[in-house]
């Protein structure tokens, strides 16, 4: 799925967070975003989401722009994997069957077999899908939500920092599996140097 920022401009009170910012990525692009803390990564992605509403510039997903009559529709595309999950009550099984319940989501493949394909692939055990969530280390947490991301089969997936709790091991396992989508677009946000991906965005630069 293409994504295409256009002369970008964000503002919160005072800070300009983005000034007259572009970005075009090609369909199946992987792109690595890194920069220090209030450079704008999160705020690159709540920009593709729609929660937040640039003061300047046009976006564009997939051909289309994003806009209040557009968003619904186009966050449909759109899988997202946060640093942490909300707290949430219930176990892992009643979580990712929350996730399929949603009208957008119900034709995903949620069966029980592509969930413990999943939780192998990133060193999950069967019995966890029915431990309470937050009975879940943070690097589980993690695991479980981009499980849940994964299952929805979105042709954008956007991640952010979703595997700073993960230990070194497994943080190889989701990496390698990640970059292995090559019929994705994936926007990654993070700190760690292990990330491979065909482009890499600094936003130092952006403030420079």
């Amino acid at each position: 799925m293409e994504v295409r920022l256009e002369h970008i401009t964000v503002r919160f009170g005072q800070k300009t967070v983005f000034d007259d910012f572009s970005l075009h990525l090609a369909t199946h692009t992987h792109l690595l975003v890194q920069g220090p803390s209030g450079s704008g990564k999160s705020t690159l992605l709540r920009l593709l989401l729609g929660f937040c509403v640039p003061d300047e510039g046009r976006i564009h997903i997939g051909g289309k722009p994003l806009n209040a009559q557009t968003v619904w529709s186009l966050r449909q595309s759109v899988a997202y994997v946060p640093q942490q999950l909300p707290r949430v009550e219930g176990t892992a099984r009643q979580l990712l069957e929350q996730v399929h319940q949603f009208e957008a989501n119900q034709r995903a493949d949620f069966s029980e077999q592509t969930i413990l394909s999943h939780f192998g692939r990133f060193g999950l055990q069967p019995g966890q899908l029915e431990q309470p969530v937050r009975e879940l280390s943070g690097g589980e947490q993690q695991r479980l939500a981009l499980t849940g991301a994964l299952l929805l089969n979105r042709p954008l997936l956007l991640l952010d920092e979703a595997t700073s709790a993960v230990d070194a091991e497994r943080k190889a396992q989701m990496m390698d599996y990640i970059s292995s989508l090559k019929d994705k677009t994936v926007i990654i946000v993070a700190h760690d140097p292990g990330w491979r991906a065909g482009q890499t965005l600094d936003l130092t630069s952006t403030h420079s």
